[in-house]
């Protein structure tokens, strides 16, 4: 499968933090277009420095929806989690790894993102009634590496304003190109505990199979991404419109 689309990721100018990309200008099915400065995806913005939160603000940001776990908040604090500039919302997705390990599925990274979307209602719920709040916008959702968990709910976003498949999974192909400097600092820890690189390196790839199968999976199961929000999630048709009329030009 052709990994990517002609569509570049504008990957913002921050020193503290490097997967961190503005998805505006991906076009959508009937030609319409995401606005710029509106919806960013990110890995973990713990190690921001001064000049990078102020770049954020003077971004527009308004919105951060941090995706991880308490332990990993404890481990590395979003520098925005107090500010009184944006509204910080911890809404704690799935613990993706400890799936894949207790499943024994390091080879389908698929199937972590189908866990999610299956078994996760309670939060997809608050982060799409979020996003769908007026005036939430600019907004950044975010987790550790900004990879899978971010990656499903960036596909849900995309997909129910009218992206592409293809764009969809060219977005989540592009992290792997962004999260070596991240990834070093892991390696580094695991082999000073003795861990497995090689299952590491494994879990840590983007390939564009997986995010066509989770797709694959929601239109089988659910009938597309709308459906799933509207019947498995639970929002409604204006909920959704919202979102969509926030995101495009």
């Amino acid at each position: 499968m052709k990994a990517k689309t002609d569509t570049i990721p504008h990957r913002l100018p921050l020193q503290g933090a490097y997967n961190v990309r503005d998805v505006g200008g991906y076009v959508t099915k009937d030609g319409r277009f995401l606005k710029p400065r509106t919806l960013i995806r990110a890995d973990s913005l713990h190690n921001l420095t001064p000049a990078d939160q102020q770049y954020l603000l003077d971004y527009g940001v308004r919105t951060i929806i941090d995706l991880r776990r308490s332990t990993e908040i404890e481990a590395d604090p979003n520098v925005f989690a107090d500010s009184t500039a944006v509204h910080y919302q911890n809404l704690p997705l799935h613990n993706g790894w400890k799936f894949i390990l207790e499943n024994n599925r390091p080879d389908n990274l698929s199937h972590l993102y189908c866990s999610i979307l299956d078994n996760a209602p309670k939060t997809i719920h608050a982060v799409m009634t979020a996003v769908s709040t007026p005036n939430a916008f600019p907004l950044i959702v975010h987790c550790q590496i900004g990879k899978d968990r971010t990656g499903v709910l960036m596909a849900l976003l995309l997909g129910v304003v009218g992206v592409p498949d293809e764009t969809i999974i060219a977005d989540y192909a592009y992290s792997r190109d962004f999260l070596d400097p991240i990834l070093e600092k892991y390696r580094l820890k695991i082999r000073e505990q003795g861990g497995d690189i090689s299952l590491f390196d494994m879990l840590t790839q983007s390939p564009p199979e997986a995010m066509a199968d989770t797709l694959a999976h929601l239109k089988n199961t659910y009938g597309g991404i709308r459906p799933y929000l509207l019947h498995h999630i639970g929002l409604t048709d204006f909920q959704l419109d919202t979102v969509q009329s926030q995101l495009l030009l």
